[in-house]
């Protein structure tokens, strides 16, 4: 279990104060708010990225800061901007994973598979449309098997194609992993086991996506605006 305790965070404003949020071990867990609510930098705090904070965060009772290598140990990140090697393949790519970790082969095939990109593992990397290239970084992060997987916006510009096989995938992984999401397009997001609802520093709300509908303002104001875009 990851638990946000009292987190609070400043820049030359207070950003967010006394947060606190519980993600249990499995499932998708979303965060959602205006833009400049603190979404990304919550996460970043999660991830272990940024330790200036006041407050506790924990996995399993241990405050993440008190844990060594907490990162590699527990969290897989998948950012807005996803870094490849273009002089690489495909295939190159993903088994770069492999020279900092042993995965079974299964899984690779597996996941190459599931995100559609199997067949283009001979194909450099500069020539992939852009969905391609998010499959594929996302591919490679799974590979590392981390408890925890910590998406920025992955899905954000991605055509209806790659969005389908991620969703798929990411349903999967809920099964066994703590899947938390960034998002701004929230039709991606509706069948989220939990959407947290950040307002003017604070959890606003949380809940399902028929939940919040009836019982968050904010929520509700953030749908119908993407609804009429």
């Amino acid at each position: 279990m990851l638990e946000i305790k009292n987190v609070t965070k400043s820049f030359d404003r207070p950003l967010f104060k006394e947060m606190s949020m519980t993600f249990q071990e499995t499932g998708m867990y979303v965060i959602v708010g205006k833009s400049g609510s603190g979404k990304s930098t919550l996460l970043n705090i999660l991830g272990g990225l940024d330790n200036e904070y006041q407050g506790v965060i924990e996995i399993d009772g241990q405050d993440i800061r008190q844990i060594p290598h907490y990162i590699r140990k527990y969290i897989g990140f998948i950012f807005q901007q996803f870094y490849l090697i273009e002089e690489m393949n495909v295939k190159e790519n993903v088994n770069l994973i492999s020279y900092f970790k042993r995965i079974m082969i299964s899984k690779k095939e597996y996941y190459l598979e599931r995100l559609k990109i199997k067949d283009l593992q001979r194909y450099k990397t500069a020539i992939l449309s852009g969905g391609q290239k998010q499959r594929l970084a996302i591919a490679r992060t799974l590979l590392l098997n981390t408890k925890i997987i910590l998406f920025d916006e992955a899905t954000s510009a991605l055509d209806n194609e790659s969005q389908k096989y991620i969703k798929m995938t990411i349903d999967d992984l809920t099964k066994d992993h703590t899947i938390i999401i960034i998002a701004h397009r929230l039709s991606t997001i509706i069948d989220a086991d939990e959407i947290l609802v950040i307002e003017n520093g604070k959890l606003e709300s949380k809940g399902t996506h028929k939940e919040l509908l009836k019982k968050s303002k904010v929520y509700k104001g953030l749908y119908e605006n993407e609804e009429r875009m």
